[in-house]
């Protein structure tokens, strides 16, 4: 089976059809929603989907995203990590290699542990988790 870490940007694309990368992580969603792929991801992933959701299109929509964003986390489909203290060190670490956000780097350094690709819609972390 195949498994991916996914920043939220991924996510958030897949969720909002009027998103410019859509058809591309939608085709991703769709493996993982059938079973084929699973997501890992920050914890700090589902709250900062709904929170981009929530500004670009409104309440109604995050409340959406997060209803199916916990039913997939419920199923197994994505599977989401704490930010405990070793994470917490290696990511701050990240954060100041590459001049990352917060959440950007603890995204890349989960990629890092797991040994998995990344998604991201964000060259940045692109260009960290490729260094990594």
């Amino acid at each position: 089976m195949k498994e991916l870490t996914v920043d939220s940007n991924m996510l958030v694309a897949a969720l909002l059809k009027e998103d410019k990368f859509n058809k591309t992580a939608y085709t991703e969603f769709r493996q993982m929603v059938k079973g084929k792929v699973i997501f890992h991801a920050s914890r700090l992933v589902p709250v900062e989907v709904c929170g981009a959701i929530n500004r670009r299109v409104g309440n109604i929509d995050a409340a959406k995203a997060q209803i199916i964003i916990n039913s997939l986390i419920r199923k197994g489909n994505i599977k989401v990590y704490d930010l405990n203290e070793s994470r917490m060190h290696r990511a701050t670490n990240i954060a100041l290699n590459y001049r990352l956000r917060g959440a950007d780097a603890v995204i890349v350094q989960i990629a890092q542990e797991l040994k998995l690709p990344i998604i991201a819609y964000d060259n940045e972390v692109n260009k960290a988790a490729e260094d990594l």
